[in-house]
């Protein structure tokens, strides 16, 4: 079983607003979760440059215990049926665990604001169940370079969800693509399908504020 969280120390001082409106400060803790694998390439077809050797499944992970559920690998898929996880990852597509996609009771948005500006939870609005990049979906975390044949994270974006319980809220920021976070990814050395992401989670329900 993969364990690629790495806690950092960084944390966000925030206000809850609970169920009588009241609101008080707590500290939620910024998690980095580096390089998940998201049905990456053995390689590349040397005529099209397509990549070869995918398995066209997800990695499904759960932000609640933040560990891969279900890796791309893992040829019994059970837990995909399940609402243990919460976010899913394969090549540039991001699957969250509601609206029809499993069985969960999650849903997402993407805000146009950045990580650090996104203090509250939406109270409505999870609808998406795919995520893309620009111009292949209406609701896109990232935008392909064709120039220079790469993937990068969208300035400014956030995805908010509702985890595949219903039951908590999370902010996801995608920081990069590539495995190992390059600044400058090369195409042509850096592994694709490799994500690394930031997150928040407010477990207890509350919409963060």
């Amino acid at each position: 079983m993969y364990r690629l969280f790495v806690p950092v120390v960084l944390a966000a001082t925030i206000a809850v607003t609970g169920c009588d409106g009241s609101e008080e400060e707590v500290v939620l803790d910024v998690l980095t979760v580096r390089d998940v694998p998201a049905d990456p390439p053995t390689g590349r077809d040397p005529i099209t440059g397509q990549p070869i050797g995918t398995t066209s499944k997800f990695t499904f992970y759960s932000l609640r215990e933040n560990r891969v559920i279900l890796s791309h690998t893992e040829a019994n898929r059970a837990d995909s049926a399940s609402n243990k996880w919460d976010i899913a990852f394969r090549s540039s597509t991001i699957l969250v665990n509601g609206n029809g996609v499993g069985v969960g009771q999650g849903g997402a948005q993407v805000l146009e604001s950045s990580f650090e500006d996104v203090v509250e939870a939406p109270s409505s609005g999870y609808s998406a169940s795919s995520i893309g990049l620009e111009s292949s979906s209406s609701v896109a975390w990232g935008t392909y370079n064709p120039a220079t044949m790469t993937v990068f994270p969208l300035a400014d974006r956030t995805i908010v969800l509702r985890t595949g319980n219903g039951g908590a809220y999370a902010k996801v920021n995608i920081v990069s693509y590539y495995k190992g976070a390059p600044e400058v990814p090369n195409p042509f050395q850096d592994l694709e399908r490799y994500y690394t992401f930031e997150f928040v989670l407010q477990g207890d329900g509350r919409r963060f504020k």
